[in-house]
């Protein structure tokens, strides 16, 4: 007969006690024995078998008992740690007592690390007091414990649960609560975003900026919101059930639109609600313009969007409209239209007024060019008189000295002017031409030094030019890049303190141009000044000053820099100097040292 697993100890106990009561037993029997007939002894020989064969029945009936009861241990014990379901097992203080592995992971933590943990120490500050109440009251009047709280993981991270709990007894009769918890966090965020929807629905509904009109599928009014009741002036209930979205609308638009929806599906459509849900009915997207009519008779055009609105099958139970008034738009357009229409006239109007002064601007060129000319012959006859009667055998007395000297200087300074008017005339006219070749800036620094050295030396004025370890050679016309330089030089000189300096140096500016400073230590210029530079004949001040000039010549250099391809300009500060500049193009093989 099959017994039971028992550990080695308390089997070889329990043999002991066996064959104790088993040797008592047989003395006992052997006495009562000698005292029966063999009839009765033999009788009870046999009662004796059969009470062993009925105990081993029951034996073996016991231990089916203890095997099934042991099956239904473990897949209760199964059940509940594999549950997807966090369940604990709390003693009626709080402490969890028992928890399954859906627990642990709810909570974060491992089911040894729960055990003696009060459920309170994983839920958030401001649900405590809610659970504290559910459960005295459960304990107390027996009421199911039911709540929603956030419970804090082992991460701190809060997760939405549904606690829901029953009073139960443990085998000694010590009360205890059996509590599910139920993550819920989807359903919250779900509700959440129903509930944000639905916020941002109403607001739409009852925006009084728009016109929301939902019908039936027969088109029959059955919303009116807020904004369709201001724009309208119709209260919904003078509408709801018993007007159509056409009823509100120019007949004539509707029946226009009726029309064009015929010609393009080769079908007729009767004008009223079908031309305007027509598109949404199928599933287009549908926008247009339509003219409603107030209660009081007045219009105003609105921009449309037609939805068919849908149940689960998919079949229309209705349409939505939303409307917008476009009544500003429309006067915005309006005024865009006409504002557009001026800009077309008062461009066409500058484009003759350009091409009448660029006209007027070739014509000034030509005529000074032509004067110049004409100016400049007799002009030479003066000077060459005036240089015999000053070189004459018989010299001039004093008086006429003075006189002679002031008709070569008035005339040398009137040649001047005519040059350089004649110079800018050319350039203005494009009659004259550029010869771009790769120049040696060494060689035109050499050339202006020499050039302008006398009048240097004349107004006591230092001047020094930046020295080159390596050519450094731009593209630009030889003779117009020295004719800006020397005007440069010669305005730094007349125009510098008594000993002052000049001073031209080189830097490169950016990856293939050359700046080229005249840097002076003269009075400077004030900003305002500097705005009226390069303007023609404008001498910015000094036109009563003992200083010639004509006011033309740095508007030659800037149409001339401009020309051959560079840029030009000035940096001045009042009481320091001023740096004029200008930028030209390097060659390829060129090199700054």
């Amino acid at each position: 007969m099959n017994r039971p697993n028992q550990k080695p100890g308390v089997a070889a106990a329990l043999r002991q006690r066996a064959e104790a009561a088993c040797c008592e037993y047989e003395q006992q029997s052997a006495a009562v024995l000698t005292a029966l007939s063999p009839e009765a002894a033999e009788q009870m020989l046999h009662d004796l078998r059969v009470h062993q064969i009925e105990l081993e029945m029951q034996n073996e009936e016991l231990r089916a008992s203890q095997f099934a009861l042991d099956v239904a241990r473990e897949r209760y014990f199964d059940l509940y740690d594999l549950a997807p379901i966090a369940y604990c097992t709390l003693s009626v203080s709080g402490q969890i007592v028992q928890a399954n592995l859906a627990a642990a992971n709810l909570l974060g933590v491992t089911r040894e690390a729960l055990v003696g943990k009060p459920l309170s120490r994983f839920i958030g500050n401001e649900y405590a007091d809610l659970f504290y109440q559910k459960r005295q009251q459960l304990i107390e009047n027996g009421v199911a414990l039911v709540c929603e709280l956030r419970l804090l993981n082992g991460r701190n991270a809060p997760t939405w649960t549904r606690i829901e709990g029953r009073l139960a007894q443990q085998a000694d009769g010590t009360p205890e609560l059996r509590v599910m918890l139920i993550d819920i966090s989807e359903r919250k965020r779900f509700e959440d975003e129903r509930r944000k929807s639905g916020a941002l629905q109403r607001a739409i509904f009852n925006s009084v900026n728009f016109l929301s009109v939902a019908t039936d599928v027969h088109g029959v009014i059955q919303v009116f919101n807020v904004g369709a009741q201001r724009m309208l002036g119709y209260p919904a209930d003078e509408v709801i059930d018993k007007l159509t979205p056409a009823d509100l609308c120019d007949p004539q638009e509707v029946i226009a639109r009726a029309n064009a929806l015929s010609n393009e599906q080769g079908r007729p459509l009767a004008p009223g609600l079908e031309a305007l849900v027509f598109k949404a009915s199928r599933g287009i997207e549908d926008i247009y313009e339509l003219t409603f009519i107030r209660s009081d008779g007045s219009r105003f055009p609105a921009l449309v969007s037609v939805t068919a609105l849908r149940d689960d099958k998919d079949l229309i139970i209705g349409y939505l409209l939303i409307g917008t008034d476009n009544t500003a738009r429309k006067l915005a357009d309006a005024e865009r239209t006409r504002f557009e229409v001026t800009l077309l006239e008062k461009n066409v109007e500058l484009e003759n007024a350009t091409q009448l002064a660029q006209k007027a601007n070739l014509a000034k060129s030509e005529f000074l060019s032509s004067m110049s000319h004409e100016l400049r012959t007799p002009l030479n006859s003066i000077l060459g008189f005036a240089q015999l009667l000053e070189s004459a055998v018989v010299p001039p007395t004093p008086g006429q000295k003075k006189s002679i000297d002031q008709i070569l200087k008035s005339g040398w300074y009137l040649l001047e002017l005519i040059n350089e008017i004649l110079d800018l005339a050319v350039i203005e006219s494009g009659k004259s031409t550029l010869s771009i070749e790769a120049v040696s800036l060494a060689a035109v620094f050499e050339e202006c030094q020499a050039m302008i050295e006398p009048q240097a030396q004349k107004y006591g004025i230092c001047v020094t030019f930046t020295e080159f370890a390596t050519p450094v050679l731009v593209n630009v016309d030889h003779m117009r890049v020295k004719q800006v330089l020397i005007n440069l030089l010669s305005n730094a000189i007349k125009y510098n303190r008594v000993g002052g300096t000049v001073a031209v140096d080189t830097v490169l500016s950016g990856d293939n141009a050359i700046r080229i400073s005249v840097r002076d230590n003269g009075e400077g210029l004030t900003p305002e000044l500097i705005a009226q530079l390069f303007q023609p004949f404008n001498r910015l001040g000094r036109e009563s000053s003992d200083e010639a000039g004509t006011g033309i010549g740095l508007v030659v250099c800037k149409r001339l820099i401009d020309w051959m391809g560079g840029t030009i300009g000035v940096d001045s500060t009042l009481g320091v100097g001023s740096v004029f500049w200008f930028e030209l193009t390097l060659t390829c093989d060129a090199a700054l040292g």
